[in-house]
């Protein structure tokens, strides 16, 4: 569902289906934190809320940037975003994906879309 990211992604998101090969709930108290560290719903939702603020701020910057007259003075924030989204890739890959839930997998979906509304805002 995650899979690796490019910096391009951040632009052209993809909303990928959830995967319903595996609905059979697992429990993930067994799996250690560094194997699974979204495997409890609030863990993930909180993942999913902060990539939904980071990707808010990534388009309120290229807002900016596609506003203003000098972009070469924005180069080092455009740098730090870049960061951040190679940052929000890491976290995203670290997911286990088998030890989400349907819920979690709606909510994925729920934040993705609007995401995807967000950036149509500077497509």
């Amino acid at each position: 569902m995650f899979g690796r990211h490019s910096p391009n992604a951040a632009r052209l998101p993809r909303v990928e289906a959830a995967d319903t090969g595996n609905e059979s709930s697992t429990d993930s108290s067994a799996d250690s934190p560094e194997d699974t560290p979204a495997a409890s719903s609030s863990d993930f939702r909180a993942l999913m809320d902060g990539y939904e603020q980071f990707m808010n701020s990534y388009v309120e910057f290229m807002k900016k940037y596609e506003d203003s007259d000098d972009t070469t003075s924005m180069l080092a924030d455009y740098e730090s975003m870049m960061q951040q989204y190679s940052d929000w890739s890491k976290k995203f890959d670290d997911v286990d994906e088998g030890s989400l839930s349907a819920d979690d997998q709606a909510y994925y979906l729920e934040v993705q879309g609007r995401v995807a509304q967000k950036l149509s805002e500077i497509q």
